[in-house]
This record gives C-alpha cells, sequence and structure tokens, in this order.
C-alpha cells in the first residue's frame, strides 16, 4: 500500500512549491533554490508517499531542472516500485532531454500503460510523445482510450478537440508529404505562415 504523509507534513511541502512558483513570477533564483532545497529535506521521511514524489518531480521540471528531476525519479522509481504516473514522467523526462532516449522512453510508456491502460495522465503523455515523432495516428487512438475513461465535461471537450486536430494535421502533413523530426510546427512558425498563403 502506498503511503501518504500526515496533512501537516504535505501542507508543509505545498508552501515549498508555492514559494518556488512565487520565486520563478519574481524571478528570484535564490527563492526557488531555497524552496528545492527545503523540499529535498523531506525526502527521507515522505520517499513512499506518491503525492510527496510527484510534487517534488513537477516542482524540479517546472523551474527547468530535468537533471534532478530524472534523479529523483531514479530513486522514486525504487521506493514507490510499479506507479504507472511515476514510470510516465520518466519516460518523458528521456524524450525531452534527448531523441536518443525516444526507444527507451516508449517502453517505458507501454510499460505504464499495462499496469493502469487507463490512466488519463499517461495516455495523455504517451499521446504528446507520439505527436513528436508525427505518429499522428497513434496519437489520436491514444486520445480517443482518454475520451473513454475520461471524468469531468470539460476534460472531455479538450481531448475531443486535440483528437480532430491531430487527427487533421496528420492527414495534411500526409497530403503534403511532409517531415518534422521535431513534431508538428507551433502556430508561429514560418510553415503556418506558408500554408496559409496557399489558401
Amino acid at each position: 500500500a502506498l503511503k501518504i504523509s500526515p496533512t501537516n507534513l504535505r501542507a508543509k511541502y505545498q508552501k515549498l512549491i508555492n514559494d518556488a512558483k512565487i520565486g520563478k513570477k519574481e524571478r528570484k533564483s535564490e527563492r526557488i533554490e531555497q524552496a528545492l532545497a527545503s523540499f529535498e529535506e523531506y525526502y527521507d521521511t515522505c520517499k513512499q508517499d506518491i503525492y510527496y514524489a510527484l510534487a517534488l518531480i513537477s516542482c524540479y521540471l517546472d523551474n527547468d531542472r530535468k537533471d534532478k528531476a530524472l534523479e529523483y525519479l531514479y530513486k522514486f522509481n525504487k521506493e514507490i516500485p510499479d506507479n504507472p504516473t511515476l514510470i510516465a514522467l520518466k519516460a518523458n523526462c528521456l524524450m525531452s532531454t534527448s531523441a536518443s532516449n525516444n526507444n527507451e522512453s516508449e517502453k517505458l510508456f507501454t510499460r505504464a500503460l499495462e499496469l493502469d491502460p487507463s490512466n488519463e495522465t499517461v495516455l495523455t503523455m504517451f499521446a504528446i510523445f507520439k505527436c513528436n515523432r508525427n505518429q499522428f495516428e497513434e496519437a489520436a487512438n491514444l486520445y480517443e482510450r482518454t475520451i473513454r475513461c475520461s471524468r469531468g465535461e470539460e476534460k472531455l471537450i479538450q481531448y475531443a478537440a486535440l483528437l480532430y486536430a491531430i487527427r487533421a494535421q496528420g492527414r495534411a502533413i500526409k497530403r503534403l508529404d511532409l517531415n518534422f523530426p521535431g513534431g508538428f510546427p507551433q502556430a508561429n512558425s514560418p510553415l503556418t505562415s506558408w500554408m496559409g498563403r496557399m489558401v
């Protein structure tokens, strides 16, 4: 069974998350570093608490510290084995660190879904991974699965919109015989203007 930290302890590290967010907003790097260092002090007490694990890792990712996020992901994967969300986060970190990690990332995403086929977080992260590899049909299929297991109308609409957009992108790329090594261009990229002039 998962170990959950006492509410008062969780409140303390929630405050540290807020401190880090404020530090980032105010561009005060020393406040961010202080919050992260204090956050780490709870590791021995909270290392088997999934909420602590996700909070600490998210805090590092929010502050562009993928190196530390990965370091702790390896630790948490030993302390809380077979947790699909942690496995998917590790896959996501590896993927964003280097394209050479893509094969390992895909295996981790697949493993996470084997453990929990209806995990929304895993499904959406895996879908983004597929988009970045121009595998739009597979990404769309993952979003379809997300829609089937989603709770809440707002999320349902969001996933449906993403599904529609991804299918449209996939068809456009196929029709124009295009390939984007880093995934489909962002909205403000030159290609969008170029395509606009073709209409």
